[in-house]
C-alpha cells in the first residue's frame, strides 16, 4: 500500500529528506548527502520522466479522511475492490 505523509501531496520526497540522528537514508551522514546543489544520495532525479508500474488504486475513504493512525483492514479492502469492480 502506498501511503504519504499528507492527504493533499502532489509528490514523491527524496529519501534524503527522510533524516535522523543526522543521517539519511541508508545512514550517510545528512552534511554530506544534502549540499546546496541538491542531494548527492537518494534523490528523486531517477524518478523524472516518470513511474511505470501495475497497481490498483483504491480509495479507501469514500466518506472522508482516516482518522491519525488509522489502519485499514482486509474486509474494507476487499469491499473497496468490490467497489471498483476489481474482483
Amino acid at each position: 500500500m502506498l501511503t504519504n505523509h499528507h492527504a493533499k501531496s502532489t509528490y514523491i520526497d527524496a529519501l534524503a529528506h527522510w533524516s535522523t540522528d543526522n543521517e539519511v537514508y541508508p545512514g550517510r551522514p545528512r552534511d554530506q548527502v544534502v549540499t546546496a546543489a541538491g542531494v548527492t544520495i537518494g534523490s528523486t532525479t531517477a524518478s523524472a520522466a516518470g513511474i511505470v508500474t501495475r497497481g490498483v488504486l483504491l480509495d479507501l475513504a469514500v466518506g472522508g479522511p482516516l482518522p491519525s493512525g488509522h489502519a485499514e483492514l482486509p474486509p474494507r479492502i476487499s469491499l473497496s475492490l468490490r467497489r471498483a469492480s476489481t474482483v
